[in-house]
C-alpha cells in the first residue's frame, strides 16, 4: 500500500460530491438518492415480481360504461420533468384494449403507447400502512353527505370490508373539515379519510390509518388535500392509438385509474422496506425512520436526475421543503448517496466524540446549537489533568509501594519517603489511573494540590498535578461545510507563579473515507488547519517579551514535542501585544500549514505521540501535558469508529481503536463499510443485491457514496 508523505494513515480514497457543493437535507433527518437510470433498471429487473395492481390497468367510465380499459402495463420508469414531491413517471402499455364506445376497439399492441404520469408524493401511503380509495362516484357522494353528518353509512362499512378491515359497531366519525376530511375512530384504530378531486371532475375518498408514526406524513396530507390537488395527473399519453372523442375519454379514464391505485406505487418498489437492521440499543434509535416522504431533482438527463426518499427518525415533524439535493450523489463512480443531516450528525455522532475529548463527560456537560450543528460545553470542564516536567517534585524508590499503592493504599513509609522531598499528602487517598505504574493521590474535598506517582524503572517520580479546566461555553466542535472546526477558547492553567496563561486554539480536520491496510475506515485527514492565540497575565512579575515568548514556547509544547515544529511556529510567532499586564502571542494557520508542511517527518512523529497519548488518556492514564493539543482528534475519530463497529455489533474500547490506528494495525480499526450497509439496508431496492462504498466525507451533512450491486 502506498503510503501519502505527509500522513500517519495512508492513502485516502475519492471523497467528496466532486464540486465543493453541500449536500442539504432540506430539514430531513436522512435522505436517501439514487440516479433515475438505476432506479429504473432496478424496476425493470424485478417487475415479474412486482404487484399485479401496478400492472393491470382496468378501469371503465362510471357515466358510460362503453369506454372501459384493459390493459397490460410494463415497468413504471422515472422520467425528467417532474419537480421536489411531484414525480414524473412514464408507464409503458405493453398490451390490452380500450372499448371506445361507438368508435370500436382500440388496440394497444406494437403501438409503443406510454403515459406519462405526476405522483404528488404526499399521498402515497408509508410501507406498511394501510390505505385505500374509493372512486365510485355515486358511492363518494352518498358517502361524504353522511360523513359530513358525523355518520358511518353502510356503504362506507362494505368498503371497509372489501378492504379486509371491518369497522366494529363502535366506530364513530368526526368533521374535521366539512366536505374535505373526516377521522374515524373504532377504538384503538383510526382512520382519515380525505376528499381530492382531479382535473377531469373524478372525485375520490382516500382513506388512511392513523399512527402516531404516520402523524406527520398525514399532517403533510392534510395541506395538500386542502388545495384540491390530486394524488396522480395525467401529463400525456406518448403515441396514443385513439382520436376524437376516444382520446378525450381516455385521459379521464386513466386518472381514475391512477388515483384509486396510488399505493401502487409502493408495490412498484417492492422491497423498499424502511426498517434498518441496525442494533435494538436504544442510541440507534435515531436510524430508524419514523417519517417517510419522496423527492425528485430534474437534472436534465436520466443519469444526473436524482430520487430521493426522505426520512425523519424519532418522531421529529417532516420538513416542509419536499426536496432532494441535487448533490445528494458524490462524483463518480458513485451511484448512489445516503446523507445523514448536519444536525443528526452532530447530536448523534460528535457528541459522543465531544464527551470522549473530556474523559467521558456526560451528554448534559454539552449543549448542541449554531441551528444544530456546534456541540458547546454548557459548564466548566476538566479537560485533564497532566504532567508537567517544571512541575516534577522529585523521586522516591519504590520499595514495594506500587504494589501497595495498586490496592488503593498510600502506606505510611511513602508518606514519609515524600515528605522528604517536600510532598505533604498526609490523610490523601490513591486512585489507581494505570495499574502497575502511575496513580493520583487527592484529599477527599478536593481542597489540596493533587500529585501523579509516575513509576520510572525503580523509582517514582512524583508530578503536580497541572488540572487544565476549560470553562462554561469555551469548548466547541462545529460542522463547518466540509470540515469539524475544534475550538478551546481562554483554556487557562498557571505555568509558574509569576503568570497564567490563557490559549485559544483553533483546530480544524477534515474527515473522509481512507483505505488502510485494505479496510476502508473513516478517519481524518492528518494535514488539519491550526491557529493559536497565548495570552499570558500578571500575577506576581511585571510582563515583558521575554515571558510572552517564553510562555509561547511552553504553550507550543501542548501542539507539539517535535524540536523543528516549535522552532518554525516560534520564529511565526506575532506578538500582537505587549504592556506590563499582559502580552500576547499569535501563531496564524498559514504558519502552522507552512511549518507542518515542511517538516514532515516531524509532522507524523507529533502525530504519534499524540495518538499514544490519546490511547492512554481513554484508558484512564495521565500523560505528560506535552502535545495535548494533539490529542483531541484522535479520541473523536476513534469514538466515531467506535460507533460505527458498534451499529453492528462491536464493542472495541476507544483507547484500543487509537492504540490499533498508532501502530498502523489498520485492520483491526472498525470498518465504516458495515456502518454505511446497516444505514443503507432499509433502501434495498428490487434487483439490486447491495452497494460497495465509495466514499464518505463531510457536505455539510454526513455524505455516503456507493455504487449499486445489480
Amino acid at each position: 500500500m502506498s503510503k501519502d508523505s505527509r500522513s500517519p494513515v495512508g492513502a485516502r480514497a475519492a471523497t467528496g460530491n466532486g464540486n465543493g457543493n453541500d449536500a442539504d437535507t432540506y430539514g430531513w433527518d436522512t435522505a436517501f438518492a439514487i440516479n433515475f437510470t438505476n432506479a429504473n433498471t432496478a424496476i425493470t429487473e424485478a417487475w415479474p415480481n412486482v404487484n399485479s395492481g401496478a400492472k393491470n390497468l382496468v378501469q371503465q367510465a362510471s357515466d358510460d360504461p362503453t369506454y372501459n380499459i384493459n390493459a397490460v402495463l410494463g415497468p413504471w420508469q422515472f422520467t425528467v420533468g417532474g419537480d421536489g414531491k411531484n414525480i414524473r413517471m412514464a408507464c409503458p402499455v405493453v398490451s390490452g384494449v380500450y372499448n371506445a364506445g361507438g368508435d370500436g376497439t382500440i388496440q394497444f399492441d406494437g403501438k409503443n403507447c406510454e403515459i406519462v404520469i405526476e405522483i404528488g408524493m404526499e399521498w402515497v401511503p408509508d410501507p406498511d400502512q394501510f390505505s385505500f380509495v374509493i372512486s365510485d362516484q355515486a358511492k363518494v357522494d352518498t358517502i361524504k353527505a353522511d360523513l359530513d353528518n358525523n355518520t358511518i353509512d353502510s356503504t362506507l362499512q362494505q368498503e371497509f370490508s372489501a378492504n379486509n378491515m371491518p369497522l366494529s359497531s363502535d366506530a364513530v366519525a368526526r368533521v374535521q373539515t366539512a366536505g374535505e376530511e373526516w377521522l374515524i375512530t373504532d377504538g384503538t384504530p383510526s382512520f382519515y379519510i380525505f376528499h381530492s378531486t382531479d382535473k377531469y371532475n373524478n372525485e375520490f375518498l382516500n382513506v388512511y390509518q392513523f399512527e402516531k408514526a404516520w402523524l406527520n406524513d398525514l399532517q403533510a396530507l392534510q395541506a395538500a388535500a386542502s388545495e384540491d390537488e390530486p394524488a396522480v395527473s395525467i401529463i400525456t399519453i406518448v403515441n396514443n392509438p385513439a382520436t376524437g372523442i376516444a382520446a378525450a375519454v381516455l385521459p379521464d379514464l386513466l386518472s381514475t385509474w391512477f388515483n384509486a391505485n396510488i399505493a401502487e406505487f409502493n408495490h412498484v418498489f417492492a422491497s423498499l422496506d424502511l426498517t434498518p437492521l441496525v442494533s435494538a440499543d436504544d442510541k440507534y434509535a435515531w436510524m430508524k425512520p419514523t417519517a417517510t416522504s419522496y423527492a425528485v431533482t430534474d437534472q436534465g438527463t436520466m443519469d444526473s436526475s436524482v430520487f430521493g426518499v426522505l426520512t425523519m427518525a424519532l418522531g421529529n415533524p417532516p420538513s416542509d421543503n419536499h426536496q432532494v439535493s441535487p448533490y445528494a450523489i458524490p462524483a463518480a463512480p458513485a451511484q448512489a448517496g445516503f446523507l445523514i443531516s448536519g444536525p443528526m450528525f452532530m447530536q448523534n455522532m460528535m457528541l459522543p466524540g465531544a464527551m470522549a475529548i473530556f474523559n467521558n463527560a456526560p451528554a448534559s456537560s454539552f449543549d448542541i446549537d449554531n441551528d444544530g450543528l456546534t456541540v458547546r460545553n454548557n459548564t466548566d470542564l476538566v479537560w485533564g489533568k497532566f504532567m508537567m516536567d517544571n512541575n516534577q517534585q522529585g523521586s522516591v524508590p519504590d520499595n514495594g509501594y506500587s504494589a501497595q499503592l495498586d490496592q488503593g493504599i498510600l502506606p505510611d513509609d511513602l508518606v514519609n519517603d515524600l515528605t522528604m522531598i517536600g510532598v505533604m499528602v498526609q490523610g490523601y487517598s490513591v486512585s489507581v489511573t494505570d495499574a502497575g505504574s502511575q496513580w493520583l493521590l487527592s484529599t477527599q474535598d478536593g481542597s489540596a494540590y493533587e500529585y501523579i506517582l509516575n513509576l520510572d524503572g525503580s523509582n517514582i517520580d512524583v508530578y503536580l498535578a497541572t488540572v487544565v479546566t476549560i470553562a462554561k461555553g469555551n469548548f466547541t466542535m462545529t460542522l463547518v461545510h466540509s470540515y469539524i472546526e475544534i475550538e478551546f477558547t481562554d483554556l487557562v492553567y498557571p505555568y509558574s507563579s509569576s503568570y497564567d496563561v490563557h490559549a485559544d486554539y483553533t483546530e480544524q480536520v477534515t474527515l473522509e473515507l481512507q483505505t488502510l491496510d485494505g479496510n476502508q475506515v473513516f478517519w481524518a485527514d492528518p494535514v488539519t488547519q491550526k491557529s493559536l492565540v497565548v495570552n499570558v497575565t500578571k500575577t506576581q512579575s511585571a510582563i515583558t517579551r521575554e515571558i510572552v515568548e517564553g510562555a509561547v514556547t511552553a504553550v507550543l509544547s501542548l501542539v507539539a514535542i517535535a524540536g523543528p515544529i516549535i522552532e518554525g511556529l516560534q520564529a511565526g510567532t506575532e506578538i500582537t501585544e505587549l504592556s506590563e499586564d499582559a502580552g500576547q502571542g499569535m501563531i496564524e494557520m498559514k504558519t502552522f500549514s507552512q511549518v507542518l508542511n515542511e517538516n514532515p517527518e516531524a509532522t507524523e512523529q507529533d502525530a504519534l505521540e499524540a495518538g499514544s497519548n490519546a490511547a492512554d488518556q481513554s484508558s484512564g492514564k495521565l500523560t505528560n501535558i506535552k502535545n495535548a493539543f494533539g490529542t483531541p482528534m484522535w479520541k473523536f475519530v476513534a469514538t466515531l469508529a467506535a460507533l460505527s463497529g458498534a451499529v453492528v455489533g462491536g464493542d472495541q474500547a476507544i483507547s484500543a481503536i487509537i492504540e490499533n490506528a498508532v501502530t498502523k494495525q489498520w485492520q483491526n480499526v472498525p470498518g465504516f463499510d458495515d456502518f454505511a450497509n446497516a444505514a443503507i439496508v432499509p433502501y434495498t431496492w428490487p434487483s439490486v443485491s447491495g452497494y460497495t462504498l465509495q466514499s464518505a466525507s463531510l457536505a455539510g451533512s454526513l455524505q455516503i457514496g456507493l455504487t449499486v450491486d445489480q
